[in-house]
């Protein structure tokens, strides 16, 4: 029977299974992707906690209601990411301990007496010290008023601080009950005390490492394992580590750049000197102007003496300052106070404050205004009344202050624009206020100008950018091989160096050399195998792609870069072959430094050794064994252990250091009043408590279920 007879046959039936298993297909594709899935949608998953997802979605969503796309995202992402890992920790242990936080004890923690340290380090007055309360209350009654007029996002912010408070605060009483369980039996304390009862002097001498050249020391693989089995907890890695080497192609602007440049500026300075808008046109050749007068010594000695001398209304330039073509114009003279002496009334209102604080702030400011200027009121009893801050007890006087002790826009204000007598409003970072100058004095009748800037950059052109760009290209795209590329590179280019990077983590951002951003996240990644659009990377790979850095302001590609993946190292101590290249000097000199204590080893003798290196014999006065560092010396527990457990007039055995080689000869020992058993006790309970707390939450991540999958999505 032919197939297509079978299927007229069995056709109903084939249609059923086909239908039924595209269906299956679906469902089955579903609920292994679907967000709706049996096991959750594995693509929206950027972590676990102790079992407990962290979905990208809500992450995403969290971050940008904290900190609304402004800042370093990689720094504010790491941060969101450590405290989510933390509060998760911390809400597990506190409910395996019974603990938690109650509504009494958290509304104390957020308006009471006892304030969380979120809470006052986010509603402290700067100019006070102390927390703004009048700020608190006023949140409270908002919020508890249950307005449909506050802002959405204020109100999750709110939410997500209380997260904040609890967590801080379970973690303090965690830590605390650790802290309590710390015990200095009185056998220690005993033997500290006698510790702190004596002091020695000793002689010494020091032999420097370069003492011996470095071609008189050949290493061996056995010098490389024998320095890790001693020294190899100095190199461990809590997780994987790669290495990166680069090379960085530099884009500078070319003589013939600057020369453009210098004549579109020369253009600008035609139209400066006519301009009737000197405001307006400031602001539109990325110029410079503040109102402010300066005198000839706030100014920059470029300029300073041409500005005295030339008439207002004149324009000097072009001049180069740092990386700028500029041009000043001088658009008054006059002399200005020595100090002036104003009240204020302060209404308190800043960044965080919603728009209809703020709106209520300039209407409030308007209405005190209108009636000190139609007699209705005092100055001194509207400020008592409603000044928020220390001065208004004091009718709002501030005093005499000099140039430049309040903050710019209050002190240009008073010093620049204001006449006494007369009211005005002005806005500074600590809210609105309303303003009377009320004395000034002239001492010195110094003469300041007001001045004017323009000015253009010099950069590189895009031509200049490009020409660069394509040596970095052609490096790339020509050698797979890292070793290959430097090669090429350096017969290429004699002067270009190879870097090597700091060890990078998976979820790095940041490189030694080149800094943080997006680029360098990107390079990480490459390193990593996270790249999804490039293959996983071998130790001596080349990346196939460059690299490029965007100068942060002004928006230019200021270097390329050429990388390539050196080393991996896994986690825990390192092996030999991961860690060569990093360790050769280290190793190098560890084995001198047995070269030289061989040298003196035995003798006792410390003028004939001080002499055998061209040193001198040094004195280390009045030493305690739990000092942690020796005058003269430095920070060196093996060499303060030997003064002390060296006999009296006897040489110590050499002693092997970071900085060198010591020979120890204590010369006396001095007793030292003794201190009580009790006494050092509670300072030794003191100190210990102290490390458990600020190592608590290190040691409660230690232990934990962490899976960190953030290199999937940035």
């Amino acid at each position: 029977m032919g197939i297509n007879q079978t299927i007229r046959d069995h056709g109903k039936w084939v249609m059923i299974v086909m239908v039924a298993l595209a269906l299956g297909g679906f469902i089955i594709m579903d609920i292994m992707t679907g967000q709706g899935s049996l096991w959750g949608n594995s693509q929206a998953v950027m972590g676990s906690i102790e079992g407990e997802k962290v979905d990208i979605r809500e992450f995403n969503s969290t971050e940008q209601m904290l900190y609304r796309g402004g800042g370093d995202s990689y720094a504010q992402r790491n941060a969101l990411w450590n405290y989510m890992v933390e509060k998760r920790l911390v809400e597990k242990e506190a409910e395996n301990l019974g603990l938690g936080v109650g509504d009494e004890e958290l509304e104390e923690l957020m308006y009471g007496q006892n304030l969380s340290p979120i809470i006052t380090s986010r509603f402290t007055d700067p100019t006070t010290g102390q927390v703004d309360r009048n700020r608190l209350n006023q949140i409270r009654q908002t919020l508890e008023s249950g307005s449909t007029d506050v802002d959405p996002n204020f109100l999750r912010f709110w939410e997500y601080q209380k997260g904040e408070i609890i967590k801080d605060r379970l973690q303090t009483k965690m830590a605390e009950l650790a802290a309590k369980a710390i015990y200095v039996p009185s056998w220690q304390a005993q033997m500290i005390a006698n510790d702190e009862s004596k002091t020695r002097t000793a002689a010494y001498v020091k032999i420097p490492l370069d003492a011996i050249p470095d071609d008189e020391v050949t290493l061996e693989d056995q010098d490389y394992k024998a320095y890790l089995q001693e020294y190899g907890w100095k190199y461990k890695q809590d997780e994987e580590v790669r290495r990166l080497q680069y090379i960085v192609f530099e884009v500078k602007p070319t003589a013939k750049d600057s020369m453009k440049i210098r004549q579109k500026l020369e253009e600008d300075i035609a139209q400066f000197k006519t301009t009737s808008n000197d405001t307006l046109f400031i602001q539109n050749h990325n110029g410079t102007f503040d109102g402010a007068y300066y005198k000839k010594s706030e100014l920059s000695p470029l300029v300073a003496d041409t500005l005295f001398k030339m008439p207002v209304g004149e324009v000097y330039g072009p001049y180069v300052e740092a990386d700028q073509y500029k041009a000043v114009k001088l658009l008054d003279r006059k002399v200005v106070p020595d100090s002036v002496r104003a009240r204020h009334i302060l209404i308190r209102v800043d960044q965080n404050s919603s728009p209809q604080q703020i709106s209520q702030a300039f209407a409030t400011i308007d209405s005190l205004k209108q009636l000190i200027e139609e007699g209705k009121a005092s100055f001194d009893s509207l400020a008592l009344q409603f000044g928020q801050d220390g001065t208004a007890a004091k009718g709002g006087d501030l005093g005499f202050a000099a140039p430049g002790q309040m903050v710019k826009p209050f002190n240009d204000l008073i010093f620049f624009e204001a006449e006494p007598g007369k009211l005005y409003t002005v806005t500074t970072q600590f809210g609105l206020h309303l303003v009377e100058v009320t004395d000034r004095k002239f001492i010195n009748k110094d003469e300041a100008v007001k001045v004017g800037y323009i000015s253009r950059y010099i950069t590189p052109s895009q031509e200049t950018q490009k020409t660069v760009q394509l040596k970095a290209l052609e490096l790339a795209e020509s050698y797979k091989k890292w070793d290959e590329l430097v090669k090429a590179a350096k017969q290429k280019y004699p002067d270009i160096k190879v870097q090597t990077s700091n060890p990078v983590k998976r979820n790095d951002y940041f490189i030694s050399g080149l800094g943080g951003g997006n680029t360098s996240r990107d390079m990480v990644r490459w390193a990593f195998g996270d790249d999804p659009n490039l293959e996983d990377p071998q130790p001596g790979d080349a990346s196939p792609v460059i690299y490029r850095y965007q100068h942060p302001e002004r928006l230019y590609y200021e270097k390329f870069v050429v990388a390539g993946l050196k080393g991996i190292q896994k986690a825990g101590i390192p092996a030999v072959q991961e860690v060569k290249d990093e360790i050769e000097q280290d190793v190098l000199n560890w084995k001198k430094a047995q070269v030289i204590a061989e040298r003196v080893k035995g003798k006792s003798d410390l003028s004939s050794v001080a002499a055998q290196f061209q040193l001198q014999v040094d004195t280390a006065a009045n030493v305690k064994f739990t000092a942690s560092s020796v005058q003269g010396i430095g920070p060196e527990p093996k060499v303060i252990a030997a003064i002390f457990l060296t006999p009296l007039t006897s040489v110590s055995d050499p002693i092997i250091s970071d900085s060198g080689v010591f020979l120890v000869k204590p010369l006396e020992e001095t007793p030292q009043p003794a201190m009580a058993v009790d006494q050092v006790r509670r300072l030794q309970l003191t100190s210990l408590q102290s490390n458990v707390r600020a190592r608590f939450m290190q040691a409660l991540r230690k232990k934990a279920r962490i899976k960190d999958y953030r290199a999937n999505f940035f």
